[in-house]
């Protein structure tokens, strides 16, 4: 017996999310699918913070930095949290899900691979 998992549209998730379905649950939508998010510790914490801040004053107006926030991707029916993102271009409207000019340049995601004992990353580059 095959199994196979049921895919989830962007509308899907923004309808859960606007319901409260997904509130106690820390989650993104991958490829369609949700996907449970570990906790983040107080190191990780701090090397995203220090990231952010670092990256924010070594750019300053020509991109903005956008730290555990969520970024519509249509094309691949995803909306991850990275820690950090870079994004060019943003309008206010990318704040209500409009389509807007805005380009992700680099997002990264790092998590804890307790399995393997060590910390992996997971990056979304997009141009």
């Amino acid at each position: 017996m095959t199994l196979t998992t049921a895919k989830w549209s962007l509308e899907d998730y923004h309808r859960m999310i606007e319901v409260g379905l997904l509130a106690s649950r820390q989650v993104e939508l991958l490829n369609g699918e949700i996907i449970d998010m570990p906790p983040e510790g107080p190191e990780h914490a701090q090397i995203s913070t220090d990231a952010a801040d670092y990256l924010r004053q070594l750019l300053g107006q020509k991109a903005l930095v956008r730290d555990a926030k969520p970024i519509t991707i249509k094309e691949t029916n995803s909306e991850p949290e990275p820690d950090l993102a870079k994004l060019i271009g943003i309008e206010i409207a990318y704040n209500r899900r409009e389509k807007t000019k805005t380009r992700v340049c680099y997002a990264s995601k790092g998590f804890s691979d307790k399995r393997a004992g060590k910390e992996t990353e997971e990056r979304i580059k997009r141009e």
